[in-house]
């Protein structure tokens, strides 16, 4: 890393050059179509606006489909999003800032990227669910 700061790299070039080598030396381990559900989200969520540098790692026969689903901003995979705000989170969840609004936000997250989540209230829904599974009990 020192070596890449001394060539006068942004701060943001840097953290794209260590993403594309954490990809790399992953998929040095496993194929893509082998990255579990998670796997396969925080690729697409860490690699997002430098995608197509990427892609030229993957194999030929993806190149094509997955540059067309890149340039595609509604597939929601390669551009993962949110349907809701983590306002609304905080107010209809009655939860607070700090690391569970952060992983509810990152579930939902995921649930659209694949196609398991299509509104608000669905939303409002699943957040609640995760809610009662995952999060800490106070008593």
């Amino acid at each position: 890393m020192f070596s890449l700061k001394k060539l006068k790299f942004s701060k943001s070039e840097i953290l794209n050059i260590h993403l594309l080598r954490k990809w790399k030396l992953i998929l040095k381990e496993k194929t893509i179509d082998e990255l579990n559900e998670r796997e396969r989200f925080d690729f697409h969520k860490e690699l997002e606006t430098i995608l197509p540098t990427f892609i030229f790692f993957l194999p030929q026969k993806l190149h094509k489909d997955w540059l067309t689903r890149w340039r595609n901003k509604d597939d929601k995979l390669f551009h993962p999003s949110n349907l809701i705000k983590g306002n609304d989170v905080k107010k209809y969840l009655k939860i607070h800032e700090g690391p569970i609004l952060g992983k509810v936000m990152d579930y939902l997250s995921r649930e659209l990227a694949f196609n398991r989540l299509n509104n608000f209230d669905e939303a409002i829904y699943k957040g609640k669910q995760w809610i009662q599974q995952n999060a800490p009990k106070c008593d």
